[in-house]
């Protein structure tokens, strides 16, 4: 048997280990977007004290909308998408 065709197989299985990346990689993570919404929120200390006005006893309609759109808006990244219909 010649050397090249017991290394052939070994090379490919190297270079699918090696050089493949993952598919998951390719896309944006959870930690990113959140990152990514909070900082069009106006940054943490805004999205904190929005958070806390709108738990506030008492807080006004227009505190607990924002905290729900907000709130809504961050969910938008944990929503996994459909494994059988591609987007």
């Amino acid at each position: 048997m010649k050397p090249a065709r017991v290394a052939a197989p070994f090379a490919c299985a190297a270079a699918l280990f090696f050089l493949a990346n993952p598919a998951g990689a390719a896309e944006e993570t959870v930690g990113s977007c959140l990152v990514e919404k909070i900082e069009e929120l106006g940054g943490p200390e805004a999205f904190a004290a929005s958070v806390e006005a709108g738990h506030e006893e008492g807080a006004s309609e227009e505190a607990v909308a924002e905290l729900e759109e907000s709130e809504k808006d961050l969910e938008t990244c944990l929503e996994a998408p459909s494994p059988i219909i591609p987007e």
